[in-house]
């Protein structure tokens, strides 16, 4: 196990932050549908692909009394079957600003959430963890009014940058407007090594995401307030933050924004949002926008999708490219469906040559809100929250897709009901006044989740015996071993190291929530036992901590 994860390791260390391969020598279901039921109303906004094929998950749980206020933000190890492993909490917010959790996985196994709690004011929160949840650092950014946080984009260098709102610094910081707010982060310590924002005076500007290209230069996206309208607009700075050029996309008396953002091969950028440019004015409801450009922003073909039955709202959240194919994940309420919550999770097809639209299709029916798809192992993960089934509400869900976008189940072709058009958008060159700024502090809220409840749906492949568990990045290649038996087990598990421990060795059993059951500790030799039978079956962790390093292996009790 210690070599596989060592290989792991240092395989992920040479992949840009979008790029994932196959390792045949571990199995990985081909596909599922998971639903997470939950003991409060919580929501799933992204997922990330782990260096054990499973998935780190982050959202916001509500609290009760008052109802949907205040909101939690956790973050959640899923492992290579779906199942839960474990589910942290930190702080509170709320929802007012519609802020979005983001999640990354770093190349040296470690975790990432970017999301924004409520402390005197907003303030964006950024926590690492080890694989196993344990904290190692929590800072929140921003200044003394409201910080937003949107997007997180782990760079090549294993750095981060996390992008949103402010109305602490820039342009607007006493008025009720907003500037966009990018800040690169330090991963190993949480220190900021740049900040910046770009806005104009009494304009809405906010930021939704960033990519990185081969060079390390930044294109960011979100949208600006432009000649009495909202405008998707397109930064692009150098790895420094320093602007090169603004584009904006969009219509006088029209409504525009972006929310995610693509390189291409030749160079040039694959879009996704929303607006309003093929409607009436500002106020109808949004189709999903699809745009392509060229390395400078200039228009190659724009498209606007929406459904026909009927025609309401559609929300492009994510786009990514494969072969000549772009898909979108979307949020929408045009397609009909026998429920009172039309919302459905969606997927758009389109060629990414010419933007001709070539399929769409949903899953799992009605309450699909916010899905982001992501490139995994094997095929695709699909995140989002549902309350289509019996007992959910706003439950966390995972979709996992083989290669070729199938899920095994509670699939619906939506194709001939879906509309797509080419109105022309107006693109002009933007400009921004540019500030910085941001406090660093230390941030200690930190406990343990609610239990997240797991049923599988559908799913096609072998389900693995067990899943690759890489636990802590201080761990050394020359370090320990442990093997752990039976395993699956009914009471006693026997654990046995390679190298007699002449120090003490601590033992701890934690359940999935990460909650400690058992403590032991041993004063030689190499050989122990740990006694499960007073627990319930489910999924369990051994801790094995001593002076030659320190291990963490999953246990199943039936």
């Amino acid at each position: 196990m210690k070599k596989i994860a060592t290989q792991l390791k240092f395989a992920m260390a040479l992949l840009l932050a979008t790029v994932f391969i196959a390792n045949p020598s571990k199995a990985q279901l081909t596909s599922f549908h998971k639903l997470y039921k939950t003991e409060h109303f919580t929501h799933c906004y992204d997922v990330a692909p782990t260096l054990d094929q499973g998935y780190i998950i982050t959202g916001f749980e509500d609290r009760p009394a008052p109802f949907n206020m205040p909101l939690v933000p956790y973050l959640s190890k899923i492992d290579c079957t779906g199942e839960v492993e474990w589910v942290r909490k930190y702080g509170q917010t709320t929802g007012i600003d519609n802020t979005d959790p983001r999640v990354a996985a770093l190349n040296n196994g470690n975790y990432i959430m970017a999301t924004t709690v409520l402390e005197a004011d907003y303030d964006i929160l950024v926590v690492c963890t080890e694989p196993d949840g344990e904290a190692l650092w929590k800072n929140t950014y921003g200044g003394s009014d409201k910080d937003v946080a949107r997007g997180l984009l782990r760079l090549q260098d294993d750095h981060l940058v996390v992008v949103g709102t402010t109305e602490s610094y820039g342009t607007d910081t006493d008025s009720p407007y907003t500037d966009m707010y990018a800040l690169k982060i330090n991963s190993e310590t949480g220190d900021t090594i740049w900040t910046k924002s770009f806005g104009n005076r009494d304009g809405i500007d906010d930021l939704w995401d960033v990519t990185e290209n081969a060079n390390g230069d930044l294109t960011f996206i979100g949208r600006s307030f432009h000649d009495n309208g909202i405008w998707l607009s397109v930064i692009k700075t150098d790895r420094d933050g320093e602007l090169l050029w603004t584009k904006f996309y969009g219509k006088t008396n029209h409504q525009s924004s972006g929310f995610d953002i693509i390189g291409m091969p030749d160079g040039g950028y694959a879009i996704t949002g929303m607006t309003t440019i093929a409607k009436i004015d500002f106020n109808a409801l949004v189709d999903a926008a699809v745009i392509r450009t060229d390395e400078q922003g200039n228009v190659i073909w724009a498209t606007t999708l929406h459904g026909t039955s009927p025609d309401l709202s559609e929300v492009g959240s994510t786009v990514l490219a494969k072969g000549d194919t772009l898909i979108v994940a979307l949020e929408t309420t045009s397609y009909p469906d026998p429920s009172p919550d039309l919302t459905k999770r969606m997927l758009y097809f389109l060629d990414a040559q010419t933007g001709t639209f070539l399929e769409a299709k949903s899953f799992n029916g009605s309450g699909g809100q916010f899905p982001m798809i992501r490139k995994d192992w094997t095929g695709y993960i699909m995140s989002g929250m549902t309350d289509e089934f019996a007992g959910s509400w706003n439950d966390p869900m995972l979709v996992k897709l083989d290669d070729d976008f199938e899920s095994g189940c509670q699939e619906t072709d939506w194709s001939l009901f879906t509309v797509g058009e080419n109105p022309v958008w107006d693109v002009v060159d933007g400009d921004y006044t540019i500030d910085a700024g941001s406090f660093v502090n230390g941030y200690a809220a930190d406990s343990l989740g609610s239990n997240f409840v797991d049923s599988t749906i559908c799913f096609t492949g072998t389900i693995p015996a067990m899943c690759e568990t890489i636990t802590s990045t201080s761990e050394s290649p020359t370090g320990q071993t442990i093997q752990v038996y039976p395993n699956p087990t009914n009471n006693l598990v026997q654990i046995e190291l390679d190298q007699v421990a002449h120090l003490p060795t601590e033992i701890h059993l934690y359940n999935v929530q990460g909650r400690n059951l058992k403590s032991a500790e041993f004063f030689s030799g190499n050989q122990f036992s740990i006694d499960l039978s007073p627990f319930p079956s489910g999924i369990y962790f051994l801790r094995v901590r001593n002076g030659n390093g320190n291990r963490m292996k999953k246990v199943r009790k039936w």
